[in-house]
Formats: C-alpha cells, sequence, structure tokens
C-alpha cells in the first residue's frame, strides 16, 4: 500500500506542482491582461476624449465663424441707405444679390417695418419672380423672428420655426434697423434653411469615423452627419439621450444608429445650441483590442514554454530522487530489508533518504520486538481466557445455587408443611387433607417450572405483578399454612406495577424468601407488609412478630445472604432491626430510575 501510494506520489507530483505553477502564470498573466486592458482602455478613452475636445472646439470655431459671418452680412445690409430709407428697389437688388451668393444655406432677406409691411426676396421653392406669396392678412410684426428682433435690439438667431411662405422649419438670423434719425424703422431677417444648414455641418470632416451632431437649447436635432437632409423639415426631432446633457461640456456612452458611440459635448457661447462629436466605440477600442490580442498571444507562447521547462527541471530535481526512493521500498517489499537509499549531496532529498535509512533499520528492530512482544502477550490471554472461564462457570453455578434455594427452596417449603398438615388431618378431615394435596401437587409443578427456568436461564417472561394478587395468593396462602396473619398496605399501586420487569424479578424473591425465614425460624402469628412509591425510590417495611434474633451472635444464613444479594444487585439498601424476643423489621429501598420499561 505504501509502495503504491509513493508510486503515485512520484507520478502525480511532477503534474500537481506543473499544474500548480501554470495555474500561478495563468493567473498572473490574467491579472496582467486585465491591467493592461484598463490601462490601454483608459488610454484610448482619454485620446479620444482629447480628440474630441478638438473636433468640438474647431466645429464650435466654425460655427461661431458662420454666424460671425452671418451678423456682419446683417450688420452690412442694416447699415445700407436703401434699407434704412426702405427703398425698394435698390433693397431688392441688394439682398438678392447677397442670397445668390450664399445659396448652398440662405433662403431670403427680409425688412419687416414697425408700420406692418414685409419686403422679402430670395430664390428657391416659395418665391415666384423672387418675391413670396404671403397669405392674407399676414404682419411681420406678429412672427417670432420680428419679436425676438425687437426684444434683443441687437443681432441674433432665433429658434427654429415655419416659415409663412412655405412650409418648411428654418431659423432665422435677425438684427434691429434704425432710421437715419436713430428711430427703430423694424427688423432685418436673414432666412437660413435647415438644409442648408446641415449642409455646413455635412462639410466639416471631423475625422476617424466621427460625425457631428447640432441641437438647438430644446435638446432637438438642427442638423446631423447620421442622416441627409434633402427635403423641407417641418418638425424637429428630439434627441433620445439628452438626459445624458449636462453642464456646458462633457461625455458620455451612447448607441446612436444601432452603433455603440463615444459623444462629447459642448454649448455653443454665440447661439446657446449643443454641439455633439460622436466617435464610434469600435474605433477608439481598436488600439487597445489589438494591442491586447498581440499580449494575449505572446502570453500563450510564454506559458507553453514555461510549462515545458518546469517539467523538465521537476523530473531532474524532485521526481529522480523519489524514484529512487520507490525502487528501495519495492527491495524491502520483496525480503531485501538490507536495502538502503543511496545518499548524495547535501540538499533536502538527501535528508529524506537518511531518515528513510533510519527509518528502515527501526522498523527491522521493531519487526522483530513486536513478534516477540505478541508472543508473550498471545500466551497471557490465553492464561486470562482460562482464568475467565472458570470464573464464569463459578459465577453460573453460584447463580443457580441462589436460584434453586430462593425458588425451589420455597416450593420445598411449602410441599414440607402441607405434607405435615396432611398426616395430621389425613385420617380425620379428608377435605383439608385434598387440600394440601392439592397444594403439594401445585408447588410440586411450580418447583418444576422453577427447575426448567433456572437450568435454562429463559429470564423472566411473566406479565407485571399485581401485589395485591400476589400477596393474597401467594404470600397469604403460604402464611396460612401456619396460621400466620397477614396485614398489608399498598399505595401508588400504578406506579409499582410500572416498575421494570428485572426489579420486580427481584422484589418477588426476597418477599419470596422472607417469607421463607418466617415460616421456618420466626414463630409469628402476624406478617405486617407496607409498600410505596417515593419519589424515584421503591419502599418495601416487612416485619413479624416472632421470636427475632441477636445479631451480635447470630451470623446469616445463606437465605438472608441471598437477599443482601439480590438488593445489591439493584443498587439498592436494607436495614433490618430485631433482637430476641421482639420479631424482625425489615426496611428495603430500591432506586428506580426508568419505570416505563415493561
Amino acid at each position: 500500500m505504501l509502495i503504491h501510494t509513493m508510486e503515485c506520489i512520484s507520478t502525480s507530483v511532477q503534474a500537481k506542482f506543473t499544474m500548480a505553477i501554470s495555474f500561478t502564470v495563468v493567473l498572473f498573466f490574467s491579472i496582467l491582461l486585465f491591467l493592461s486592458f484598463r490601462i490601454f482602455r483608459n488610454y484610448s478613452i482619454e485620446k479620444s476624449r482629447e480628440y474630441a475636445s478638438t473636433v468640438l472646439y474647431e466645429t464650435n470655431s466654425k460655427i461661431d465663424l458662420f454666424f460671425s459671418e452671418i451678423e456682419s452680412l446683417a450688420n452690412s445690409l442694416a447699415g445700407y441707405r436703401a434699407v434704412q430709407s426702405v427703398n425698394t428697389a435698390e433693397m431688392k437688388n441688394i439682398f438678392l444679390s447677397a442670397v445668390r451668393s450664399r445659396k448652398e444655406y440662405l433662403r431670403a432677406i427680409y425688412l419687416g417695418t414697425k408700420q406692418g409691411k414685409m419686403y422679402e426676396w430670395g430664390i428657391g421653392e416659395g418665391f415666384t419672380d423672387n418675391s413670396p406669396t404671403f397669405p392674407e392678412g399676414y404682419d411681420p410684426r406678429k412672427r417670432p423672428w420680428y419679436r425676438v428682433g425687437e426684444k434683443e435690439k441687437q443681432f441674433t438667431v432665433s429658434q427654429p420655426y415655419i416659415y409663412a411662405s412655405i412650409k418648411a422649419l428654418g431659423i432665422t438670423g435677425v438684427i434691429p434697423v434704425y432710421s437715419e434719425n436713430d428711430t427703430f424703422a423694424g427688423v432685418l431677417g436673414i432666412d437660413i434653411i435647415l438644409q442648408g444648414l446641415n449642409k455646413i455641418v455635412n462639410i466639416i470632416n471631423a475625422g476617424r469615423d466621427s460625425r457631428i451632431i447640432l441641437l438647438n437649447k430644446n435638446y432637438e436635432i438642427i442638423a446631423s452627419q447620421f442622416e441627409s437632409i434633402h427635403d423641407n423639415v417641418t418638425k424637429l426631432k428630439k434627441y433620445p439621450s439628452f438626459l445624458n446633457i449636462r453642464g456646458s461640456e462633457g461625455t458620455f456612452t451612447d448607441y446612436i444608429a444601432s452603433e455603440k458611440m463615444f459623444v462629447s459635448y459642448k454649448v455653443n457661447s454665440s447661439t446657446g445650441w449643443i454641439l455633439l462629436v460622436a466617435l464610434p466605440y469600435h474605433t477608439i477600442m481598436e488600439f487597445s483590442n489589438n494591442t491586447i490580442e498581440v499580449i494575449f498571444f505572446t502570453d500563450i507562447i510564454l506559458i507553453f514554454i514555461l510549462v515545458i521547462i518546469i517539467n523538465l527541471l521537476m523530473r531532474n530535481i524532485v521526481t529522480r530522487h523519489l524514484s529512487n526512493l520507490t525502487a528501495v521500498m519495492h527491495q524491502i517489499s520483496a525480503g531485501k530489508l538490507y536495502a538502503r537509499v543511496p545518499v548524495t549531496g547535501s540538499d533536502e532529498f538527501a535528508e529524506l533518504a537518511k531518515l528513510f535509512n533510519q527509518l528502515a533499520e527501526i522498523r527491522e528492530n521493531y519487526t522483530n520486538t513486536m513478534e516477540e512482544e505478541i508472543r508473550k502477550r498471545t500466551e497471557a490471554i490465553s492464561a486470562l481466557q482460562q482464568e475467565n472461564i472458570r470464573l464464569r462457570v463459578l459465577e453460573e453455578k453460584e447463580r443457580i445455587f441462589r436460584n434453586l434455594h430462593d425458588s425451589l427452596g420455597a416450593r420445598l417449603t411449602n410441599i414440607f408443611i402441607s405434607n405435615n398438615v396432611a398426616k395430621t388431618v389425613s385420617t380425620s378431615d379428608i377435605s383439608v387433607l385434598e387440600d394440601m394435596l392439592t397444594r403439594i401437587e401445585k408447588n410440586t409443578d411450580l418447583a418444576i417450572e422453577d427447575l426448567k427456568e433456572i437450568i435454562f436461564e429463559h429470564g423472566d417472561q411473566r406479565t407485571i405483578i399485581d401485589f395485591t394478587r400476589f400477596f393474597f395468593g401467594t404470600i397469604k396462602n403460604r402464611l396460612k399454612l401456619k396460621d400466620i396473619e397477614l396485614k398489608y398496605k399498598i399505595k401508588q399501586r400504578e406506579a409499582i406495577n410500572s416498575i421494570p420487569r428485572h426489579i420486580r424479578f427481584e422484589i418477588e424473591h426476597i418477599l419470596q424468601e422472607l417469607v421463607t425465614n418466617v415460616l421456618k425460624h420466626s414463630g409469628a402469628s402476624v406478617v405486617t407488609i407496607d409498600v410505596r412509591v417515593a419519589g424515584n425510590k421503591f419502599m418495601l417495611l416487612f416485619k413479624d412478630n416472632g421470636k427475632g434474633f441477636d445479631k451480635d451472635t447470630i451470623t446469616d444464613g445463606y437465605g438472608l445472604t441471598s437477599v443482601r444479594e439480590r438488593i445489591t444487585t439493584i443498587n439498592g439498601t436494607i436495614k433490618i432491626k430485631t433482637s430476641s424476643g421482639s420479631g424482625v423489621r425489615y426496611l428495603i429501598t430500591i432506586p428506580i430510575r426508568n419505570t416505563s420499561n415493561d
């Protein structure tokens, strides 16, 4: 068994050690790979944040430049005398010239006067001969752009609204116009269609597959590089993840057009609009993923090489010595007790070889010593077994003798007394003679049954003793043979009948023996018995008014000795009070710990 275990160790230590080192290396490289990925990811995100900040700055500058040009155009047009004096012929030429030169994003330029007149010229849909068609009762003073220009009293950009001359959304750059005497003349407006603004945004090349989204103050999409706008827009869409926009600038991750994006945003100071730059997440993480992939495959190769090296080192350093140890064990198992492990070097395996050789010598000496010790102990055990058999035989003889005395003695006493009575009345009273003969026959049968029980040791298989019936049927009848009166008292009858079977058996034999002593020796005329249960104790008071005896001069007979032994067997006590001419009083106390086993 030990050799098999050592073989398993020699073949498995190398594998276990290799697996442990491999697991440690894999764990180390995994942690390193995880940390590297986190570092590269954070590095990529930080670089993307820097790149997005640059794109935001450039785009913001372009938007500022765009609206700065619109503002310059508005200031220039508002400064023309033709505009201040509302010279329609000159205004038409000036306005159309400005629109045509900026037709990619401008739709029209117009002037709404404080008198409610509207002068507008432009190109494209909604214009006939460069002039629009307004609905009846049109008043520019009620339009959003007019109200914004009148209220701000400087150049500003309106929120998107539906044009009056065409069903399309757009914004208007407005500026108040004052006459030559500096009185308010009206509001000049420059219409910028959203399609045109979207073209301006699409022209911006953010690079690295990033795209731009422009939101108004209500988080509605004004322009987006994610979708092209060709038709007139009548309703703006709200940016779905507008709740991620907090403060004037920041970053968040979002899914746009079913693609994960890293989004940076900044609020434009001149318009209050929000500029978003979205970079594809896979583009950001491409460098990190590629780097981690290279590191991963490199780690796999290094781990494989390391496992091979560790396996070779283990074979030369550990397994070889264990193999030598196993070979010597095989030799010892085959009977070559002189075989020893060669000791080479001064390392731990050399110390192990020395200790093994010492153990082999100790084992040989111990084997010889143990064989001698086993021989001696075998002889001692054999002697003890013989003594034990002898003592058990004596004990069995003692048991049979005691039971013969207690059981058969009581029966024979009854037979003897019955026989004497039968002789006395044999010629005078036939009925008494018949009763005595019946008693003799009954006691003879009971004696035979007791003898069988004693010889074959069947044990006490009788049912629970009913002490009342026992007193009337057995003790009273026995005492009646010599005209002895029985007085008795029983308390807690159910508790007494519930006493364990082996204790009840001993109590019955004790009572039988005490009655026998009364019949043989006492000369009493009255016997008094008091039986009760007090707490966990059974108490029996047995007394007669016979001649008694002197305890100091008379030794116990076998009957009283048997009573004492039976009481001791069940851990009870007996107190005897007697003297010559004053009868005998027995007080027996027996502990009953368990009164439920019948």
